[in-house]
C-alpha cells in the first residue's frame, strides 16, 4: 500500500483533531474593543475563516466588531459580551456558543451557515430593531417572543379591525368602535368583512409570536429588544398558507386578488430571496414590501433576487386557489449586509416610467421577455397594493390587476401592442409621468390621453403634465408598443434569427445565430448597465456558449454589435 507524503498525512491528523486541541484565538481586549487589532488577541492575530475563537470575560474590554469577520467555532463566556454594530456581518461556519452575551444592534447581521450549528447554552442573545412611528411590519428572530409587550389590551386578544370608511385598507385606519392592539396579523378568511384587505386583520396580544410570520405594529416609535437564549436558526416554516377564491374590493374602487399573507424574515441576519425559490414554495415571485416612508406597499423587479432586512415583515401570495402551501426558509438563505429594501436600482430592458406630484413619487415597469403572457405570470409580474390612500399611485393593468412590475410577449416586429397605465390620486393636482430606458426596448412607444384624446410619440428621458381630480377614472392613459421592421439603433429586440437557450436559464446558456449574422461582438449587461462579459464572434460561427455560472440572479441583456447593425437579446439567470 502507498504510503500519503508526510505533510498529506499531517493535513489529515490535524483535521481529525477535535475543535479544542486546535489553536485556540482567545479575547483578551487589553488594547482596545475593536476585533480588528491585533494585540486584543492572545495569538496576536486576528482570527479568519477556519478558526475557533472564544470571548472570555475579564480584564479587557468586551469586543465590537469593526470589521466583516467569518470564524469557524464561537464560544462566548459567562460574563462576556460581544457586540454586532450596524453595518457589521459576523459569520459562523461551525458551532456557535452562547454562555455570555451576544448583542445585534440595528444593520448588523448574524449568520450561521448551513454547516453551523447552535449549541444549546444558559446565555442571552438579544437582537434590536429600531421601529419608527406609524406602521411598522416587523417580524421575530428569536422562537418564543412574548406579543403582550405590544398590546394595549390582552383581553381583545383574536379580535377582527373594523375598517373606517375613509380609509379602509390601511391597518392603521379603523373605526372608532373597532377593536383595537399595538400587534396585527394578517388572516386570509372565507367571509371578509366589506370586501376589504382590512376585514382580514385581527388583533395579537397575547403567546408568543410564531417565527416566519409578519406582524404589523404601531407600538413605535421604540426600540425592541428580542431576547432569547436560543435564536431562530436552520429550518424554520410557516404554514398552511391558503388562497380562497375571487376578489377583495379596494376603496379606489378596483380590487386586489386573495391569498396575500404576512410573512416575515425570522433570523438575526438578512435573507435573499429569489423567485424562483418562491414559486417553488408555490407563491409568486413577488415580494411586496411597506415604506414608511411614504405609506405605500413596494416591490423589487420579481425577476431580481431581493435582500431583506432583520426583523422585516413582508408580503407574498399564494398562486394558485384551494389547497396549502408553506413558507419555508433555512440557514441557506441567510446573507450579511444592511439592505435598504424599497431603493432599486432601475433594469436593463425595461420601460421605467415614474409619476411625481404633491410631493410624492411612484413607479411602474414595463418590460418584454420570451415565456411572458399577456396576463399575470406569477414568475415574472408583481401587482401594485394599495398603500395610503391620498399618495399618488401609477400601475398597469394585465387580466384586471394592477402591476407595479408587467412582463408581456415578446414583440414581433410590425406588431402592436395596447397596455392600459392607471393613475391613482386622493386628492387633485398637477402631475408629471416620466419615461426611462425606452431606447433599450426595441420599440417605438407613445402616450394615448383618454380624457385628453390625444396620442404622444414618447422618447427617453420624456416627461408628460396633467392636472387630475380627486375620484377621476383610474385607467386615463394607454401605452402603445409598435415594434417596427428596423427601430432606430437596434435591429429588432430577439430575433427570431438569434437566439439565446435555455431562459430562464440556472447555468450557461448558448447564443444561437444564422449562418450569415454580420456580428463580431457579444456584450452581456447586466440589471445596473454594466458590461459585465464579451464574448468574440466570427463571421462563419453560429454557436456560442455564454458563461453564466457565475453570474448573480436576475435579468441580462446580449448586445450583439456588427457592421452597422446591433440586437439586443434578455435572457434571465435563476
Amino acid at each position: 500500500m502507498k504510503t500519503l507524503p508526510r505533510i498529506l498525512l499531517l493535513a489529515f491528523l490535524l483535521s481529525s483533531l477535535p475543535s479544542v486541541l486546535l489553536a485556540q484565538y482567545n479575547w483578551q481586549g487589553f488594547s482596545s474593543n475593536q476585533w480588528s487589532y491585533f494585540y486584543n488577541w492572545s495569538t496576536y492575530v486576528v482570527p479568519g475563516p477556519g478558526d475557533v475563537v472564544n470571548i472570555f470575560s475579564g480584564g479587557g474590554d468586551d469586543p465590537i466588531l469593526d470589521v466583516d469577520a467569518t470564524v469557524a467555532d464561537l464560544y462566548v463566556a459567562s460574563g462576556a459580551t460581544l457586540t454586532i454594530p450596524s453595518g457589521r456581518t459576523l459569520t459562523v461556519t461551525g458551532s456557535l456558543q452562547n454562555d455570555g452575551f451576544i448583542v445585534v444592534n440595528p444593520g448588523g447581521s448574524l449568520v450561521q451557515t448551513s454547516t453551523s450549528v447552535l449549541v444549546p447554552s444558559s446565555g442571552t442573545y438579544r437582537v434590536n430593531l429600531n421601529q419608527l412611528n406609524g406602521v411598522s411590519f416587523i417580524s421575530s428572530p428569536i422562537p418564543n417572543y412574548d406579543a403582550s409587550g405590544f398590546a394595549t389590551s390582552p383581553s381583545l386578544n383574536g379580535s377582527q379591525l373594523v375598517p373606517s370608511s375613509i380609509n379602509p385598507c390601511n391597518p392603521d385606519s379603523i373605526a372608532a368602535n373597532s377593536p383595537y392592539g399595538n400587534l396585527l396579523e394578517l388572516r386570509e378568511n372565507a367571509s371578509p368583512i366589506g370586501n376589504c384587505a382590512q376585514s382580514l386583520w385581527y388583533v395579537k396580544s397575547s403567546g408568543s409570536l410564531t417565527p416566519g410570520r409578519g406582524y404589523s405594529s404601531t407600538a413605535g416609535p421604540q426600540s425592541i429588544n428580542f431576547d432569547d437564549i436560543v435564536l431562530n436558526d436552520g429550518a424554520v416554516t410557516y404554514s398552511g398558507l391558503t388562497r380562497q377564491s375571487g376578489s377583495i374590493d379596494q376603496q379606489d374602487g378596483s380590487s386586489s386578488s386573495r391569498g396575500w399573507h404576512l410573512v416575515g424574515n425570522p433570523y438575526p441576519s438578512p435573507i435573499t430571496l429569489s423567485g424562483a425559490q418562491l414559486t417553488a414554495m408555490g407563491f409568486d415571485a413577488q415580494v411586496q414590501l411597506y415604506d414608511g416612508s411614504t405609506g405605500n406597499w413596494v416591490t423589487p423587479a420579481p425577476t431580481l433576487p431581493v435582500t431583506i432586512a432583520v426583523g422585516q415583515g413582508f408580503q407574498i401570495r399564494k398562486t394558485n386557489v384551494g389547497g396549502t402551501s408553506d413558507f419555508s426558509l433555512d440557514n441557506t438563505f441567510r446573507t450579511g449586509g444592511n439592505p435598504t429594501f424599497y431603493k432599486q436600482a432601475a433594469e436593463t430592458g425595461v420601460l421605467n416610467i415614474t409619476l411625481n406630484g404633491a410631493s410624492k413619487t411612484d413607479r411602474t415597469q414595463v418590460y418584454f421577455l420570451a415565456g411572458a403572457t399577456a396576463d399575470f405570470d406569477p414568475l415574472y409580474d408583481a401587482n401594485k397594493l394599495m398603500g395610503n390612500y391620498y399618495n399618488p399611485m401609477l400601475y398597469t393593468v394585465a387580466a384586471d390587476e394592477r402591476l407595479s412590475y408587467n412582463a408581456l410577449p415578446e414583440l414581433a416586429e410590425g406588431t402592436e401592442v395596447a397596455v392600459p397605465l392607471g393613475v391613482h390620486r386622493g386628492v387633485e393636482g398637477s402631475f408629471t409621468l416620466t419615461f426611462n430606458d425606452i431606447a433599450t426596448l426595441g420599440a417605438d412607444v407613445a402616450l394615448e390621453d383618454l380624457k385628453l384624446g390625444t396620442t404622444t410619440p414618447l422618447t427617453d428621458g420624456q416627461v408628460y403634465s396633467f392636472t387630475s381630480a380627486e375620484g377621476e377614472a383610474n385607467e386615463r392613459f394607454v401605452l402603445h408598443f409598435n415594434k417596427t421592421a428596423e427601430p432606430t439603433g437596434i435591429n429588432g429586440l430577439a430575433q427570431q434569427n438569434v437566439k439565446l437557450y435555455p431562459n430562464p436559464s440556472s447555468g450557461n446558456v448558448t447564443l444561437q445565430l444564422p449562418q450569415e449574422h454580420g456580428y463580431t461582438q457579444a456584450q452581456v449587461i447586466d440589471a445596473t448597465g454594466k458590461t459585465v462579459a464579451q464574448v468574440q464572434i466570427a463571421s462563419n460561427g453560429s454557436q456560442y456558449r455564454i458563461d453564466t455560472e457565475k453570474f448573480e440572479k436576475g435579468v441580462y441583456c446580449v448586445r450583439l454589435v456588427g457592421a452597422n447593425q446591433t440586437a439586443l437579446v434578455k435572457f434571465i439567470k435563476i
